[in-house]
Order: structure tokens, then C-alpha cells, then sequence
């Protein structure tokens, strides 16, 4: 099959130069109907390197969020989170594993134009904050020209296991972080044969959130995990994953063989989830850095 361009996955004017030229933000991400407005772009207006971490229930999502935020912001000065929030849900989930809507694990549970407007708020709020030495170490400080440039780098992490079905969510990321819940460097196939041990993985993590469950209710969990968790994981978020994943190896490769001027313009990585969390959050932290200090 055909590999659809990456500008279908990532907009096309996620360049670094951009981010070089932080005082526009990189399409209409404010309020202006579409249309920006020079004069209405405040000049303290430094769009953020938004990044989305995603993948199945249990993968570690919010842990790296969190923890991937905490380190970014030692180290450039500013880093904020933007966690998934139940408040998006068009109904909340029953108490019980017994008695939950198996359409909440869909997209169709999801505000997307709600959730949406509150990442761009977040987005805009991000890059119109006033950054300072106390709103982080800044790496690199004692007033060098490095030092001031990492403290002014802000970096907005958003964190949704369905966030890669939503076009419009995906054009406003700069950067994805996909959780791949096996041992293959590129995410696994539905089909392949660490399907079970993955699910099992993550299932596992998802029961020990709760120590305090009864037998029964982890019963219930355990069957609400396999017949409708992981199966809309593998129906919504795998394929597109899959899918961005390519698309971006595609248009490294033909960077390399001189068809295109560049070839990683997009931050995309994959981490096998089932590794501890700090390895996880350091992996995620050593690539971004290097990304970003290209």
C-alpha cells in the first residue's frame, strides 16, 4: 500500500527553523477564526515544541509524562504537562469493571473539539508566560547566549491513548512518543506473537493501580481489559501509530537518497513500555534533547 506523505500525519511546517523563529506561532493556533493577525500576536508570543505521548492502557503514559516533564524542566527551565482528564469523557465511567460502557474505550467517548480548545488554550498560554532563572536550573546558565536560549525553550507534553485519532489534535503536535508494549523496535503487529504477553503486561499494570480491589472487581478488570481495552487499542491507536511511523521512515530515507531537504522536520520514537520507568523516561529524555539541540 501507498505511504501517505508525513505532512498527513505531522503539518508540513513542523521544520526546526521553526523553532528557531519563536516569536510566531506556526499556524492559527490563537483564536483569530483561521486567520492571524500580526498585531494581535503578542510580541512575548514563543510557540512551544509540543509533544504527544501515547499508547495503550497501562503503558506508562502518564508516568513518562510526568516524569519526562520534571526533567525538561530542570534542564531548559520550562516544561508543562497536559494530562488526559476524565472531564473530556461525554459520561463517566461506572464504579464498577462490571457495569462500564465498553464504548469508552472508543473515540466516539471523547470531546475532541473540547479537548481540542483546551490544548490550543494550553498552547497559547504556554508561549505567552514570562519564562525566569527560578523557573528552572537553565542548563547551561551564567548568562552564555546557550543558557539563555535553553531557558527560554518551553516544551508542552500532552498525554491521551486516543489522541492519534483526532487529525486535528495531531496537526497541532510537533513530536510524538509512541509506548509499544513489545520487544520490537517498531510497533507491534496485532497479530504478531507477543500480542498476548504485551496485553498481559499492561493489563497487569492497570490491576496494580489499585492494591485495594476486591478478587472479584480484578476479575471483572481483567475481562473488561481483554475483550475491550486492548481490542480498541488495536483497532484505533496501532494502525495510526503504525501508520506515523512509516510515514516517517519514509520521508527519512528519502532524505538520505537527496530527495527531500530534510528528513527528520517530526520527533517520532517508540519505547518498549515493559522496561522499568526511569529507563523509560531517560530514553525518551536522552532523544529529545538531542533532537532538540540539533
Amino acid at each position: 500500500a501507498r505511504v501517505p506523505p508525513l505532512q498527513s500525519a505531522f503539518r508540513p511546517s513542523a521544520s526546526r527553523h521553526h523553532l528557531k523563529d519563536s516569536t510566531r506561532p506556526r499556524g492559527p493556533t490563537m483564536d483569530t477564526g483561521g486567520v492571524i493577525d500580526k498585531r494581535s500576536i503578542p510580541q512575548s508570543y514563543r510557540r512551544p515544541f509540543v509533544l504527544g505521548i501515547t499508547g495503550p492502557s497501562g503503558s506508562g503514559k502518564s508516568t513518562l509524562a510526568a516524569g519526562l516533564c520534571e526533567k525538561m524542566r530542570r534542564a531548559w527551565g520550562r516544561a508543562f504537562l497536559l494530562a488526559e482528564d476524565p472531564a473530556f469523557f461525554r459520561s463517566p465511567a461506572a464504579r464498577s469493571y462490571r457495569d462500564r460502557d465498553p464504548t469508552s474505550e472508543t473515540p466516539d467517548h471523547v470531546e475532541w473539539d473540547a479537548y481540542r480548545e483546551a490544548l490550543r488554550r494550553r498552547i497559547d498560554a504556554a508561549a505567552t508566560s514570562g519564562g525566569s532563572d527560578s523557573d528552572g536550573d537553565g542548563e547551561g546558565g551564567g548568562g552564555s547566549k546557550r543558557g539563555e536560549r535553553r531557558r527560554r525553550r518551553t516544551v508542552l507534553i500532552v498525554e491521551h491513548f486516543l489522541m492519534l485519532h483526532d487529525e486535528r489534535i495531531v496537526e497541532l503536535l510537533d513530536g510524538i512518543i509512541f509506548l509499544d508494549p513489545s520487544s520490537l523496535s517498531t510497533p507491534a503487529s496485532p497479530d504478531d506473537d507477543n500480542d498476548a504477553d504485551a496485553m498481559w503486561t499492561c493489563m497487569g499494570r492497570r490491576v496494580l493501580r489499585n492494591p485495594q480491589r476486591s478478587a472479584q472487581e480484578i476479575l471483572f478488570l481483567c475481562r473488561y481489559y481483554q475483550d475491550h481495552v486492548w481490542s480498541n487499542y488495536k483497532k484505533w491507536t496501532w494502525p495510526k501509530a503504525r501508520n506515523i511511523m512509516l510515514c516517517h521512515e519514509k520521508t527519512r530515507s528519502d532524505a538520505n537518497n537527496g530527495r527531500e531537504e530534510a528528513g527528520d522536520r517530526t520527533f517520532f520514537l517508540c519505547i518498549d513500555c515493559r522496561n522499568d520507568a526511569s529507563s523509560v523516561v531517560d530514553r525518551a529524555e536522552i532523544s529529545l534533547r538531542a533532537w532538540l539541540e540539533k
